[in-house]
């Protein structure tokens, strides 16, 4: 599962330029729409969808919210445009099934991570590779990027200086 999950992220693009802090907060400011509000619509768009993974994305100067859903047996992938708030991709990419069905939604997952980082926005969030059901949370400040990582019950289990902030 968690193999399928890092397949799907790397093919929405949770990696290269995109997270580059000048990039990502431009991206944020001129969003219209914010994450965890799309994510409500990414979710609505699948059948018993659940969103377990999230990042913003930016390419070629536009921006979309990517995000990975399970339901009915499958994993799909939906970008959703920063600015008009619609869906410009949805494909399915396997198959798979939520390990953590009791865990707290990502939605609420984001708003904790935010909570932790004063004028934070969430820029990505990813299940964890080393805590079951735990997600790692990139929080975006004014100018440093911080990882949040929460655990399936809400509980804060780390805050740190994020690994991907420049030099």
């Amino acid at each position: 599962m968690k193999a399928a999950i890092l397949l799907t992220l790397a093919a929405i693009g949770c990696g290269g330029n995109e997270r580059d802090i000048s990039t990502l907060r431009e991206a944020i400011d001129t969003a219209q729409v914010s994450m965890p509000d799309m994510l409500d619509v990414a979710e609505g768009s699948m059948p018993d969808g659940r969103a377990v993974t999230a990042a913003l994305r930016v390419r070629g100067g536009t921006a979309v919210y990517a995000y990975g859903l399970i339901g009915q047996g499958s994993l799909r992938d939906i970008q959703i445009d920063t600015v008009d708030g619609v869906i410009v991709f949805s494909a399915v990419s396997g198959a798979g099934s939520d390990t953590c069905p009791d865990s707290i939604s990502l939605v609420d997952a984001i708003a904790i991570a935010e909570g932790q980082v004063a004028g934070g926005t969430v820029t990505a969030a990813i299940p964890d590779d080393d805590v079951a059901c735990a997600r790692e949370i990139q929080v975006l400040a004014p100018d440093l990027l911080w990882e949040v990582k929460v655990a399936g019950d809400g509980t804060v289990l780390e805050l740190e200086e994020s690994d991907e902030n420049e030099d």
